[in-house]
């Protein structure tokens, strides 16, 4: 599904967290039946952020990986997983040496789950569900 938007001739950036955070957003899901028959346009609306004072993917992952009865304070690898992903990052706009960064490499500060959310949910719309679709 991500793959036609995937960068090729890059080894990090946001992308890298898009297939982490698709498959746990599909897994926290409140989805019916088989997950490989999900509509695109249900995944992109799950990983869509929430308006002001809506529930935010963080937490609807969180809360739905406690209901299966996940304990998210242990040690294991999809704690340390959600840890990663849920994490605030402070914005970075210089590097150490106090030059600015380039715009492609600087962070706005946040979670990496919720920008790799967003950059999955702008390549499913544009690769599968635009009018122009590839």
């Amino acid at each position: 599904m991500l793959e036609p938007a995937w960068p090729e001739g890059y080894s990090g950036g946001t992308f890298t967290f898009a297939l982490p955070t698709v498959t746990l957003v599909l897994y926290a899901g409140n989805f019916e039946g088989e997950l490989d028959g999900v509509p695109v346009e249900r995944i992109v609306s799950a990983l869509a952020p929430g308006s002001v004072g809506e529930t935010q993917i963080e937490d609807t992952v969180r809360r739905a990986l406690a209901d299966r009865r996940h304990d998210l304070e242990d040690d294991s690898r999809l704690s340390a997983l959600v840890r990663q992903l849920t994490e605030y990052r402070p914005p970075l706009t210089s590097g150490a040496g106090g030059l600015e960064l380039p715009s492609m490499e600087q962070w706005p500060g946040g979670t990496l789950m919720r920008e790799a959310a967003r950059w999955a949910a702008y390549s499913l719309t544009h690769h599968h569900l635009s009018p122009s679709g590839h």
